[in-house]
């Protein structure tokens, strides 16, 4: 029998196109199977650095650029990407080749979704072990976060903890505002003075802002702040 969907799809293409009838897609869906590796064995002595960038977000980006241990877990890179990225760890995730493609799925499984891969016992390398290796993050499948994250490069030496290297856009996203359309709106929001509009409509996520201290203070809040930012990720 099938242990898990992803050996149930997999058994499924294999008949379709045995049987003659696999279609145009099926075949494009066979051929872009994930990449993937014998764990490092030494990891612990290899540092990844990773670009991870929110997808449907442009002019400028929102991306951030961080080193990880190589023997870190996907279950610790969630962990990361929480942090850089503003989050507080109130929702589902998965990390993917595309975003909720079945074929691959690392998380955590529970009573509504089943993992292909249980992402605390999963080491990084064994999907992100090159150079333009590439996975997406989805976290909230209501709000829709996505992330690509891709290897920029892994390096002989090691690091005792994650950090933060570099950054695009200091505005971090936040839970339950409504995925990246409603980061898009935050945006131009807060790049506005003050006004009755700008205050009325943050009020809708935020509570009353009534001057344009309130705004500032609004403001400073959801900034990137990289000391802090680096301070937590130490204690990883």
């Amino acid at each position: 029998m099938f242990k898990n969907e992803s050996d149930l799809i997999s058994a499924f293409l294999d008949f379709m196109e045995q049987s003659g009838a696999a279609s145009p897609q099926m075949r494009r869906a066979r051929q872009a199977k994930y990449q993937q590796y014998t764990p490092l064995k030494d990891a612990k002595d290899y540092t990844l650095t990773l670009k991870i960038q929110m997808k449907g977000v442009t002019k400028p980006p929102m991306w951030r650029q961080v080193e990880v241990p190589a023997n870190f877990s996907f279950a610790k890179l969630h962990q990361v990407i929480q942090v850089v990225a503003g989050f507080d760890n109130d929702h589902l995730w998965m990390f993917t080749e595309k975003a909720y493609d079945s074929m691959l799925n690392i998380g955590s499984s529970t009573e509504y979704e089943k993992c292909t891969h249980n992402a605390t016992t999963t080491p990084l390398t064994k999907f992100l072990a090159q150079r333009g290796d590439k996975l997406e993050y989805v976290y909230d499948y209501g709000d829709d976060w996505i992330f690509t994250v891709e290897v920029q490069s892994i390096d002989k030496r090691q690091i005792s903890h994650p950090a933060l290297l570099k950054y695009k856009c200091d505005l971090n996203p936040m839970d339950d505002i409504g995925g990246p359309y409603a980061y898009l709106r935050l945006r131009e929001l807060l790049a506005k003075d003050y006004s009755d509009e700008v205050a009325e409509e943050l009020s809708f996520m935020f509570g009353d802002i009534e001057d344009e201290d309130d705004l500032d203070a609004l403001r400073e809040s959801l900034t990137l702040d990289p000391t802090f930012i680096n301070e937590r990720l130490a204690k990883l």
